[in-house]
């Protein structure tokens, strides 16, 4: 077993060291799709976007033998050479430089020293029975946390490591299951009974028309999927808009949409604030959500799946000032923290609030046993915490600090070098190590600034958002230099505000540097122009129809003019009016008469 064990390990090592090294672009030929010159034609379509990432994609038919079980058992050598020529190169290597576009962060070496323990030691965090110590540690690990985020003293802590029927918090797999045992324990909390009734009928003796959940349009998407499972429905999420530009909840509609529906006779489970949201970064007041909610009595409820990291740096901790006035909060380990999937936390500022989804068995979590699957929505657990004991242990808390400082800093060069680049514009702000962007380009700026409603700015706004899709799937092809991912957001661009796809970068691996980021940034500018030239040369009826409907002598003419003559290289496409000053630019014409 130990002699496998080393050969896949050694294996495991070789394959990371290939992904992290090999650069992200695979295809550098502009007749793939890349060059300056490509008129869009040629360029990525969805199906090869998905053949890069398929085990068959360098064979001409399906047929091969790692989706086919073998009558007989075959050896680990023979078993990781299968994976090596079927499998491995299909993967997706997140931990290259050049991928910045999710939540994927470096790994420090004692996260796989804590991953080889766990498969060893195989303990499950169900019952003492199976886990002894390992219990004992996770209650250790959930202090930790909940002391950075409540500030209760150590003799606290000390002395509820042996409290069993006292928790402050649980290990989960990750941040959904964070918020489903979260919003559990506050639906049981607010609705009496409502384990044992069911909604209907716990609504129907506590006099409540329905429950909801409130929270932010930056919310995580597993809300939904809560809402659904804990009976509410997905339509009883109720989503507060957010300011276009900060991208906070908006503190005046949270205030009369809670007063409204109390006064209505609804019950309001919980209001989950973000900190900080998966799509933009951004990190709700979280001070002033709380005094809302206190003086509404709802559950305070933060998910902070991403940023509940930046409370181990004091320089970034007061991003989340007021976090210690929610009734739960959610950190996630496999994010900032950079450990391997697996290892979230929910933690809770009554020690005993879990005591609500208690669960007990003849056989296993027994009431008077210390065991803590007792109260847990999941069963059997893997030994997550000694992940985060082991990081800690080995990197210790200022090393922690200095890891998320250094992604949140890379962020901020991220920033620096879109400033640098004149076609690219910021969309949202940056707070934390998340931030969104799109391309367009100084020509193209001036026109929709100057009208942003006339009937040609939306179509343009329409090509931006086609070059946003395509820089993406170039991305995601390994086309270009680098990764990053696309989201749609509601957002203030050249003076209004509207619904608009745009490219999110989070640039956290430890690894990536300023070059990584400038190279990618200048992939995309080289292929973004190629794409809207093509853009506009494939529809010219569209922008003379466009062209024929503005004032000759206005100054959006001369406008369009100068983006038509940077875009379109061909100068057959616009031609002098006769009637007007030879000496102003020329006029664009019906491009009708010249196909």
């Amino acid at each position: 077993m130990a002699a496998h064990a080393h050969k896949t390990l050694k294996y495991a090592l070789k394959w990371r060291r290939a992904g992290q090294c090999q650069p992200w672009r695979q295809v550098q030929s502009p007749q793939e799709g890349v060059g300056a010159g490509d008129t869009g034609a040629g360029l990525v379509s969805r199906s090869s976007v998905l053949s890069s990432w398929l085990p068959w994609s360098d064979r001409n038919h399906r047929s091969s033998t790692w989706h086919q079980i073998p009558e007989h058992g075959l050896t680990c050598d023979e078993v990781l050479a299968i994976f090596e020529q079927e499998i491995q190169s299909s993967l997706v290597p997140v931990g290259n430089p050049n991928f910045m576009g999710h939540m994927i962060t470096s790994l420090p070496a004692a996260v796989h020293e804590a991953d080889i323990l766990m498969s060893y030691l195989n303990q499950n965090l169900v019952k003492m029975e199976t886990s002894g110590g390992a219990t004992i540690m996770e209650r250790v690990v959930l202090g930790q946390f909940h002391q950075l985020i409540y500030q209760r003293s150590a003799d606290y802590y000390q002395e509820l490591v042996a409290m069993s029927a006292r928790n402050v918090g649980l290990m989960v797999q990750g941040g959904t299951m964070g918020n489903l045992v979260a919003l559990t324990v506050a639906r049981n909390h607010v609705l009496h009974g409502v384990d044992q009734l069911g909604m209907s009928e716990a609504l129907r003796r506590s006099k409540f028309r329905r429950a909801v959940v409130i929270s932010s349009e930056r919310c995580h998407y597993s809300l939904l999927k809560i809402s659904s499972i804990l009976g509410l429905g997905k339509a009883q999420l109720i989503k507060i808009p957010v300011d276009p530009v900060t991208q906070k909840m908006r503190l005046d509609v949270l205030d009369k949409t809670i007063n409204y529906l109390q006064a209505e006779g609804t019950l309001v489970v919980a209001c989950v604030a973000v900190a900080s949201s998966t799509e933009t970064g951004s990190v709700d007041d979280l001070a002033r959500v709380a005094e809302i909610c206190e003086r509404y009595r709802v559950w305070f409820h933060v998910d902070a799946a991403w940023g509940g990291a930046y409370l181990l740096s004091e320089t970034l901790a007061p991003l989340l000032a007021g976090i210690d006035r929610a009734a739960s909060v959610v950190v996630d380990g496999h994010k900032l923290l950079g450990l391997t999937i697996g290892g979230g936390m929910v933690l809770f500022k009554d020690a005993k609030a879990c005591q609500v989804i208690h669960q007990s068995a003849h056989y296993v979590a027994r009431d008077d046993s210390c065991d803590s699957g007792r109260f847990h929505l999941e069963g059997s657990r893997p030994f997550y915490a000694l992940k985060i004991w082991m990081l800690m242990q080995r990197k210790g808390r200022l090393e922690l600090a200095r890891l998320i400082e250094g992604s949140h800093e890379r962020a901020r060069v991220f920033e620096k070098s879109l400033a640098r680049y004149h076609c690219f514009v910021q969309t949202t702000t940056l707070e934390t190590n998340i931030l969104t962007y799109c391309w367009c380009p100084p020509q193209l700026q001036a026109v929709l600034r100057h009208d942003p409603d006339h009937q040609g700015a939306q179509w343009l706004f329409e090509c931006l958002d086609k070059v946003q899709d395509r820089l993406h799937e170039l991305g995601w092809s390994r086309q270009l230099a680098g990764f990053v991912s696309k989201t749609r957001l509601e957002i203030r661009l050249f003076g209004r505000c509207q619904s608009r796809t745009v490219l999110r970068a989070v640039p956290a691996q430890a690894t990536t540097t300023a070059w990584h980021i400038k190279d990618l940034l200048e992939d995309q500018m080289r292929c973004a122009e190629a794409y809207f030239a093509s853009l506009l040369a494939s529809h010219m009826h569209k922008v003379a129809s466009l062209c024929d409907n503005i004032p000759g002598r206005s100054m959006l003419n001369e406008l369009w003019q100068e983006l038509v003559l940077t875009y379109m290289d061909s100068p057959s496409i616009l031609a002098s009016d006769p009637s007007t000053d030879t000496s102003r630019p020329p006029q664009v014409s019906s491009l009708s008469s010249q196909r």
